[in-house]
């Protein structure tokens, strides 16, 4: 909530409002350069605003130090010596300018990625199971999370329901997805037909389904009880021009596994940014 009523307060003082993935280079300085222009230009003209915007990104950053371990407490909304040698020693930690100052450009840009890994949800995804009794019946049914063949998830967080009707000489997909960051994510729910090329006692596959830029072929083994699929890109004009020229081999994997590794993933990330004794680390390690 805190990060929402800062990026509020951002957006009504007309500033450029500190995002939690960096930039580089030229633009990076351009940033930065803007959002200290708007900062001062708040600052005197809109007294109040400032004021308030200065106090909620002060209790952010103090919420945040808590829950690193900085020993720092109540939350007031200023930072005394003690909470601004916290706030400086953070900053050291996470290689910034040490400003000791919550309204520094690097610091707020900082602060706002890390409170994102923290609140950061994961969710829990279906686990993978594809039923193949009714087969001989012309009816075959899948679901699980699709992931590049000896990489990770093709897309942060999705999960997909395949099923094939050999009376229609279609595989339907329909792939549910969530998107943006924490606290700003949404839902959406694609739907594809693809038409069957063969079904015969061993597995089933369909012909390419294509898009602009790149075409998709799905496969079901019946004795390995699995779903693969190959995307190839078939257009690097225009618009296709960034798309890589080589074929992706998928694999429908079980979610469940997946969502247990980044929840891991998300508690080692934290527990990297938190000031942890020798004897707490070694703790934590042992329970990983």
């Amino acid at each position: 909530m805190l990060v929402l009523a800062v990026g509020a307060m951002l957006a009504m003082g007309c500033l450029s409002i500190v995002g939690a993935q960096p930039v580089g280079g030229d633009k990076r300085l351009e940033e930065k350069n803007k959002f200290n222009r708007d900062l001062a230009n708040l600052k005197r003209t809109k007294p109040a605003e400032y004021e308030k915007m200065r106090s909620l990104m002060t209790v952010l950053a103090e919420s945040l130090l808590a829950r690193l371990g900085y020993g720092i407490g109540p939350l007031v909304g200023t930072l005394d010596e003690k909470g601004q040698n916290a706030l400086g020693a953070y900053e050291k930690s996470r290689g910034l300018p040490v400003t000791r100052n919550p309204l520094s450009f690097e610091t707020m840009e900082k602060i706002a990625a890390d409170v994102a890994r923290l609140d950061a949800d994961v969710l829990r995804l279906p686990s993978l199971s594809v039923s193949i009794r009714s087969w001989d019946y012309g009816f075959v049914r899948a679901n699980g999370t699709w992931t590049i063949s000896g990489d990770k998830m093709a897309d942060p967080v999705q999960t997909t329901e395949i099923t094939c009707s050999k009376e229609s000489g279609t595989c339907r997909e329909a792939t549910a997805k969530i998107l943006g960051d924490s606290g700003t994510r949404s839902l959406y729910v694609d739907t594809d037909i693809y038409e069957i090329a063969s079904w015969d006692e061993k597995e089933i596959v369909t012909k390419p389904l294509e898009f602009d830029c790149t075409q998709y072929i799905r496969r079901i083994s019946r004795t390995q009880k699995s779903v693969t699929g190959i995307r190839s890109t078939i257009s690097r004009e225009g618009t296709c021009a960034s798309v890589a020229n080589m074929d992706l081999f998928l694999v429908l994997v079980d979610g469940s596994k997946l969502s247990s590794e980044r929840f891991r993933e998300q508690r080692r990330a934290t527990w990297d940014l938190m000031q942890i004794s020798k004897e707490v680390a070694a703790l934590l390690k042992e329970i990983q």
